[in-house]
């Protein structure tokens, strides 16, 4: 047991051991060693004080991961507030999420959390479609009724900030599905996202993500980013 610590200790980025605390660290260890051949192991903890809950997922690297989770997430009407991704080296990932419901409440119902998780397995091992997920989720009448944003969606795309990623900042209106249109789309593009940072003040979102080709480089061709840029700026109008 002491020799699985270790190696999981050793997987560590330096970057995952800044921003998190040592207890935060072992109960992530505890998470990740006690999935066993499961494909998914979760811990859900909720913050009614400040109404969000935090979920955090270890499960394996696959591409569109991310993406995967975000659509999960939705299907169930769960609304992503934030999200810090790490990737272990040894294929590992841990995710740890802020989310609420459409309500802006944390979600309490752990019948709901069993389902996510069975969803998110079902995902990943091939059995479950996000879109059939999807389609089962209706947003609440009220939603339906807010007025549309006078503020234009937003796409920077920058090789300046990062040596080894190219930075994507995505500004656009909130609405229930937008992160797993964007990952998805990026994914499509053929894209790994190695850093996502969620920000959602009341219905406006600021999203950026830290992204590599398939080859592990930045996106260094003029045209591949302004293919990105417009794939974006094409799913953000989506309703």
């Amino acid at each position: 047991e002491e020799k699985r610590v270790k190696s999981c200790l050793r997987s560590m980025s330096l970057r995952y051991l800044l921003t998190h605390r040592s207890w935060e660290i072992q109960d992530h260890v505890v998470l990740e060693l006690s999935r066993g051949r499961e494909t998914v192991a979760m811990q859900v903890t909720h913050d009614l004080d400040s109404e969000y809950t935090s979920v955090t997922i270890s499960t394996l690297d696959v591409p569109g991961l991310f993406s995967m989770i975000t659509g999960v997430m939705a299907g169930n009407g769960i609304n992503i507030l934030g999200a810090q991704i790490h990737t272990r080296k040894n294929g590992l990932v841990l995710d740890v999420l802020q989310v609420n419901s459409a309500t802006d409440e944390a979600v309490e119902n752990s019948a709901k959390w069993k389902r996510v998780e069975r969803d998110l397995a079902g995902v990943l091992e091939g059995r479950v479609f996000i879109d059939k997920l999807l389609a089962r989720q209706k947003p609440p009448s009220f939603m339906a009724q807010r007025e549309k944003p006078q503020r234009p969606s937003r796409i920077d795309i920058s090789n300046e900030v990062s040596d080894q990623y190219t930075v994507i900042d995505i500004y656009a209106h909130d609405r229930i599905g937008l992160l797993y249109d964007i990952t998805r789309t990026l994914t499509e593009l053929g894209l790994y996202i190695a850093v996502s940072k969620i920000s959602t003040k009341v219905d406006q979102v600021a999203d950026t993500f830290y992204v590599k080709d398939i080859f592990g480089q930045p996106i260094n061709d003029e045209a591949k980013r302004e293919e990105i840029r417009t794939e974006l700026l094409e799913c953000l109008k989506k309703q």
